[in-house]
């Protein structure tokens, strides 16, 4: 570190100089805010296990003080989870092209439920949530904090790109142009009962399948909520499941990326009946 401080101050142009060391005090403060969740993360995992404050204590050299202040500052479990960092959540839902007779684009009915039920879920954590709707075809900004993104491949082939950085759970289309999930480690592929164009009158209850977790951002600097549905369906369906298990999610993954794939069923009146996960929660490293 002093040899960095010496270095910054022989450097002649006094403009340089503080460009310079802007930028060193900027990354120094993204490793101190990573390493603050990293250790808090830590800790928790510490007492998660049963270990006493005093025994975290004696393991860690801190002291009992200031691991209890740390744990107190340290956001709820389902917080961290959904918007860790600072600021708004954003959340982001793709904008269908207008149907007959209007001049306005649409959001699936059960989209905006979807979008509601994550605002509650924001709000339960003193967060604010932001709707921001994206046109076709889906030319999203993924390189930002605490953003939630409800749209699948088909709608975006930014995010069909960005969702090839999940090594364990892939996207394709098939013959027909309805893209499927694979389980990249077991081999086991997904298929929606809503690809194509489904009888009407066919049977149901039918299932929709939906992608889970978080992603890497194509900056690399975090990642993104992954809430991606093979059809709008699976969009609501990814997003309770998120909100019923965001307390064994956050168990499993932390602050980790993840991953996992999320079956749901039906109903005719286009309800869901029921949303589990048919694969494990992937980790994929920090985030």
């Amino acid at each position: 570190m002093d040899d960095l401080a010496d270095h910054l101050r022989e450097i002649a142009d006094p403009a340089e100089r503080a460009r310079r060391a802007s930028a060193v005090i900027d990354q120094l403060a993204a490793a101190s805010g990573e390493a603050s969740s990293i250790r808090q993360d830590a800790l928790a995992e510490m007492q998660a296990s049963g270990m006493t404050q005093t025994e975290i204590s004696k393991a860690t050299g801190m002291t009992r003080a200031r691991i209890s202040q740390i744990m107190k500052a340290a956001p709820p479990a389902g917080q961290a989870l959904l918007a860790p960092d600072p600021g708004p959540l954003t959340i982001c839902v793709i904008e269908k092209p207008a149907p007959a007779g209007s001049t306005q684009p649409a959001i699936t009915r059960t989209t905006m439920t979807a979008v509601g039920k994550l605002t509650d879920l924001a709000a339960s954590y003193d967060v604010r949530a932001e709707l921001e709707t994206v046109p076709v075809p889906g030319l999203v900004d993924l390189n930002r904090p605490n953003l939630a993104v409800l749209i699948g491949p088909r709608s975006s082939p930014l995010v069909a790109q960005a969702l090839t950085a999940d090594p364990a759970i892939k996207w394709q289309p098939d013959k027909n142009g309805d893209w499927y999930i694979t389980d990249t480690r077991t081999g086991t592929e997904y298929h929606s009962d809503f690809d194509g164009h489904p009888d009407p009158q066919g049977k149901w209850p039918r299932t929709c399948y939906a992608h889970i977790g978080r992603v890497r951002r194509p900056d690399g600097q975090g990642g993104w909520l992954c809430l991606a549905g093979a059809h709008a369906p699976g969009v609501t369906g990814a997003v309770e499941f998120f909100i019923r298990d965001i307390t064994s999610l956050w168990e499993q993954a932390h602050r980790s990326l993840w991953s996992a794939v999320a079956q749901i069923t039906v109903s005719e009146r286009g309800t869901t009946e029921d949303v589990a996960l048919i694969t494990p929660v992937y980790m994929h490293g920090r985030r």
